[in-house]
């Protein structure tokens, strides 16, 4: 049901345009009014008050049937208006939360970047670290590897002789008077090559521990 307070304009319009064309205009004792033809009387009222509504009336509310068809165009474009900026809030606040959830992706990204370039670093210097201790290790054994070069392994008969053990037998090979104990050349020839060895062990490097990886490999 339509509401007992609602303007049907189109209805008041046409009741306007079908009255006595206006404007409108009143007697000069107030009571009548007429329309734009002369003589042509429209009402004529018992107060001069009322007299002076209807005779309005004519102008009045076509002029505010035009103000409120304005009206409501201005309100119909605000609310058009509205309704833009409505859709591009909600467009912006769509592409502030693509931003965002970029935003935090890049931030990841970021973070796991660092990871790997801590965890890379870390394994390069361990790198370094074990390249090095190699390469301490071999310039070590080159330098064992020198002297060991440099030592003299040649065993001569005086070397031979000089560790043999002194023996006082008569008939012993030792002293060079006959067929003697063997086992005392034995013991001198070991004795020397164990001298050369010692020389040996002397100029090598002592030995050292094996790296453990970090597997525990």
């Amino acid at each position: 049901m339509t509401d007992a307070t609602e303007l049907n304009e189109a209805a008041v319009r046409a009741r306007c345009e079908a009255a006595t064309e206006g404007p409108w205009f009143g007697s000069a004792g107030g009571l009548h009014v007429y329309g734009a033809t002369p003589g042509d009387e429209v009402a004529e009222l018992r107060r001069p008050a009322d007299a002076d509504f209807v005779r309005h009336a004519r102008t009045d509310l076509p002029a505010a049937l035009d103000e409120i068809t304005r009206l409501r165009a201005a309100l119909d474009e605000a609310r058009a208006e509205r309704d833009r900026w409505q859709r591009r809030a909600d467009q912006n606040e769509e592409w502030w939360r693509r931003e965002d959830a970029r935003a935090e992706a890049a931030e990841k990204e970021r973070d796991d970047a660092e990871r790997r370039v801590t965890a890379a670093l870390t394994e390069t210097l361990s790198a370094l670290d074990r390249e090095s201790a190699a390469l301490a290790r071999a310039e070590a054994a080159e330098s064992a590897l020198a002297a060991v070069r440099a030592l003299d392994f040649d065993v001569s008969l005086g070397d031979v002789l000089s560790v043999m053990p002194k023996c006082h037998k008569r008939d012993c090979y030792c002293n060079g008077t006959g067929d003697g104990e063997p086992q005392h050349v034995v013991i001198a020839v070991a004795n020397a090559y164990r001298a050369a060895i010692g020389r040996l062990l002397a100029v090598l490097p002592a030995p050292t521990t094996p790296e453990r990886s970090e597997s525990g490999g």
